[in-house]
């Protein structure tokens, strides 16, 4: 059967979250605690801020109080306003659709203080007092009760309207509120709170404009606040986002910041538990005496191991039975730690994909989910045009852009996205990746960057990671380029690579001379801490190379062994047939000829006048640098060691066998020796030869490489494999006692 999917395709909605489901981390904590005393009547209201980063949960968290809001005895009213543009007029437009959506808790909060300025018009007399209790606590509806009495309407109207207008210290909102109290007007004043002109009804009651400033804005929401907590409700209020309004590129007005500090003390005051979210910066740049009316301020952080599993653990409990999806193993676990860097919006992301991508047969879920959940979160977040958004977001910048460059002749040569600041070689190459979390794709993109900087060594790398990016990754990624990977997230790819581009080709203009010159040579120190790097890395692996070499010719040597030989066995063993000894000859003499041509290479480089010390350096470093030349020098040796020791075991059989009858001869232990042989064959690379030929090769046509003609005529992939066929063939072959 198939099971169901417990971790939700999108997490960020603001919708109530059971609290029983939410990972306790210390922030959610904190925050949880101080709600849960708003809602006992430890205190009257509060301002909390919640910061932290991209996806670190203050989105759930907030949908976590919503959802404690909801269980509350009575229940709590919660609104969720989500900041989706720079302005507070825009908020104005998503707070007022929050809030009517709650049928009619705007038009009781006026009917409540309607019904206060009737009581206490009514207090003269022993009646009046009698019904202005029963007008306070609800009994009685002012509205009903004023039509059947025939009061004075008009003055308590205006009654009314005063006081909202001292509650919001603007005359055409306490108007349009009060109007809320006669049937007609609802969509008109609904429209005009929500940012747009006046109708031609409110002009005519001298509302003659829209609300276009921020401070309107905060005072239309505090009036809201206020008249829905009027009748003793408590209210918790969410602004979600603020860094979009509160940005270091706009400053806040002294008119906005008096608006918005009396909208957060006389919300609290009020009755209404307030939550400010967004990024640490949107704090950072709210006046001082704006901060000082944040009661508590708590930061999101990253997901431990242990939190990720709790999270796996509540949630396939809230399935249950048979339907719920098999346990997370601990590796994979770990992989989500990694590779989400602790983020919990993709780490319930990636969760979701990885039990989308597990047979219903699975017992567990492990880390071959990965790489199939990995590319499925690349296919659907960014799609087939993920290279034409970058492409169009540069061409928008006016920046000269050339797709698809090469900078060398191999495929590691590659760059996606050129961007030229000038025609000397100066420039942002820019590198797209899908996910880089395995070894094999962190040693790839390690190649592309070394090859695109011999190729562009003026110009500056930007990867683009279009998936995940293990940290390790990102470690050594940063460490190559200088500058940490862009980890595309949909909807900020645009903004996110503008900025970045930006940056870097204003290093190649800064109008300081001094700067500049500060700038180049940065540039060349990072161009050579990556060669140098390279260099130890090539050190490392040629070490890595020659211990796996030893050790996989000590397994092919216990192999060739039956039993322990002397030294000596080499000597004294009987000679092949010459035509098996030429055969075997001839392989060793290729592989002799191609280790002398190496020898050549550095004895060329070492002996060198000085005048052209630094050309053979380069090409010296060229050669090097190319990734199949340290595995090649090692396949080299391996197959020497394993051809000498072919040739020691066959001499030796031969020594038993030569003089027999070739039907009675111990077939099957020279069957034996040519299969190892050829097994251990089969996996050696021994393509990278041919290739240490190229690179090996002193000059096209010189005269002076006495190698050339011979160590070039043979591939290896035709002389080496066949090797033991040919030697079987002749050793069975009836005169071979007569060639001995």
């Amino acid at each position: 059967m198939t099971f169901a999917n417990p971790f939700p395709s999108i997490t960020a909605s603001g919708q109530p979250v059971d609290p029983d489901l939410a990972v306790r981390t210390a922030a959610l904590t904190t925050a949880t605690q101080l709600f849960d005393a708003f809602l006992q009547g430890a205190q009257q209201g509060g301002v909390l801020a919640v910061i932290g980063g991209a996806g670190t949960g203050k989105t759930f968290l907030s949908g976590v109080l919503r959802g404690m809001a909801d269980r509350a005895d009575p229940p709590v009213q919660s609104f969720y306003a989500q900041v989706s543009a720079t302005s507070f007029r825009e908020v104005l437009g998503s707070f007022v659709r929050a809030v009517k959506r709650d049928d009619g808790a705007v038009q009781s909060g006026v009917r409540h203080l309607y019904a206060e300025v009737v009581a206490d018009a009514l207090e003269g007399s022993d009646l009046g007092r009698q019904l202005g209790v029963r007008l306070r606590d609800g009994r009685l509806d002012a509205v009903t009760l004023v039509q059947r009495l025939r009061l004075d309407r008009s003055a308590y109207l205006e009654t009314l309207t005063q006081r909202l207008e001292e509650l919001t210290d603007h005359p055409g909102i306490a108007t349009a509120l009060t109007l809320l109290l006669r049937p007609g007007f609802d969509d008109a004043v609904w429209t005009w709170l929500a940012g747009a002109e006046p109708a031609g009804v409110l002009r005519d009651r001298r509302i003659t404009a829209a609300l276009a400033s921020d401070a309107d804005a905060l005072r239309a929401m505090g009036a809201l606040v206020r008249v829905v907590c009027a009748p003793g409700r408590k209210l918790l209020l969410t602004f979600d986002e603020l860094e979009r309004a509160f940005g270091a590129d706009r400053p806040v007005t002294e008119e906005t910041a008096t608006a918005l500090r009396r909208f957060l003390a006389g919300s609290a005051s009020a009755g209404a538990f307030v939550v400010l979210s967004g990024f640490a910066s949107f704090l950072e740049n709210l006046p001082e005496d704006v901060r000082d009316r944040i009661g508590s301020t708590i930061q999101t952080s990253p997901f431990e191991p242990e939190d990720i599993q709790q999270l796996v653990t509540t949630s396939r409990a809230a399935v249950g039975g048979p339907a719920a999806p098999p346990p997370f193993s601990p590796s994979v676990v770990e992989h989500l730690a990694d590779l989400t860097a602790g983020v919990p919006r993709l780490i319930v992301d990636l969760s979701h994909r990885l039990v989308r991508a597990t047979p219903a047969t699975a017992a567990t879920i492990d880390d071959t989910a990965i790489q199939t959940a990995a590319q499925a979160y690349v296919v659907e977040r960014h799609g087939a045009f993920f290279a034409e958004e970058i492409r169009r977001t540069l061409v928008e910048r006016r920046w000269k852009v050339e797709t698809n460059r090469y900078v060398g002749l191999s495929s590691d040569s590659h760059v996606d996205f050129w961007v030229a600041e000038s025609d000397g070689g100066e420039g942002c190459a820019i590198l797209v990746a899908d996910n880089v979390i395995s070894p094999a794709e962190i040693t790839h993109q390690r190649d592309r960057i070394f090859t695109v900087k011999e190729g562009l060594p003026t110009g500056e790398i930007l990867l683009v990671v279009k998936g995940f990016l293990a940290q390790e990754a990102d470690r050594q990624l940063t460490d190559l380029t200088g500058r940490a990977p862009l980890v595309a997230q949909p909807g900020r790819v645009g903004r996110d690579l503008t900025r970045l581009v930006e940056r870097i080709l204003a290093s190649f203009t800064a109008q300081d001379a001094v700067e500049r010159v500060g700038n180049r040579l940065d540039r060349l120190g990072q161009h050579q801490a990556t060669m140098h790097q390279y260099v130890a890395q090539l050190a490392l692996s040629m070490n890595e190379l020659r211990t796996a070499n030893e050790k996989q010719l000590a397994e092919l040597m216990d192999r060739l062994e039956e039993q322990p030989r002397a030294v000596a066995a080499e000597e004294t063993a009987t000679r092949l047939p010459e035509a098996v000894e030429a055969m075997l000859a001839d392989a060793l003499y290729v592989l002799d000829e191609l280790l002398k041509r190496v020898d050549m290479l550095f004895t060329d480089a070492l002996h060198v006048a000085p005048d052209r010390a630094r050309d053979t350096r380069m090409s010296l470093r060229a050669r090097l640098r190319q990734r199949n030349t340290a595995p090649a020098a090692g396949v080299v040796a391996l197959l020497q060691r394993l051809i000498t020791a072919f040739r020691t075991e066959l001499r030796l059989w031969w020594a038993r066998e030569a003089e027999k009858p070739p039907s009675t001869r111990d077939v099957r232990t020279l069957d034996a020796l040519c299969v190892t042989y050829a097994v251990a064959c089969e996996y050696l690379p021994l393509f990278h030869l041919d290739e240490l030929r190229h690179v090996t090769t002193r000059f096209v046509g010189d005269p002076d490489d006495p190698q050339a003609d011979r160590a070039t005529d043979v591939r290896a992939s035709d002389l080496f494999p066949t090797l033991a066929g040919r030697v079987q063939t002749e050793l069975n072959a009836p005169s071979a006692v007569r060639r001995r």
